[in-house]
């Protein structure tokens, strides 16, 4: 007679494989971000980790055919805000104008406008980006983001202190 085999330990193995590998899909489609959280994370990089920031547009550019037109404004924005860092100037302008034509969300049009007037004021256009501050300074009773609203300030001090 032979020594019975215990068929437990494999299933036993079975289930932890089994277990493993579910914990590694589930794992790896948790870490599948969404566009909204992709674009959150662009914000909060953007000035801390700019090669960060660069790769997750590059990830938005990728699923451009899914981003919903608010979503697609604000790429837009980050991508006029990259090419203003650049120093890309006209770029900038144009990309930044652009969404203020077409967007309705306050938040997102009172950056876009910052933008613009730093990279007005970078490119000595002063009197175009006093113009837009006026603008600026005008919307916002409707800007209800407290940073947005802290960064209007903000650019409107230091375009006076100039």
């Amino acid at each position: 007679m032979g020594i019975p085999i215990d068929p437990r330990p494999a299933w036993f193995a079975g289930r932890v494989f089994l277990a493993v590998l579910l914990l590694l899909v589930g794992t790896g489609l948790a870490g599948a971000e969404t566009p909204d959280e992709l674009l959150r994370r662009a914000d909060q990089v953007r000035t801390a980790d700019n090669a960060q920031f660069q790769a997750i547009l590059r990830q938005l550019d990728a699923q451009a055919d899914r981003l919903t037109p608010l979503q697609h404004d604000w790429l837009d924005y980050f991508e006029g805000w990259q090419s203003g860092l650049l120093g890309d100037f006209p770029a900038a302008a144009n990309a930044l104008t652009a969404v203020l034509n077409r967007t309705h969300d306050p938040t997102l049009r009172a950056r876009a406008r910052i933008s613009l007037i730093n990279d007005q004021f970078n490119a000595s256009q002063y009197e175009a980006a006093y113009a837009n501050l006026g603008v600026l300074l005008d919307s916002l009773p409707q800007v209800q983001d407290r940073n947005a609203h802290f960064l209007a300030l903000t650019v409107a001090a230091d375009l006076y202190n100039q």
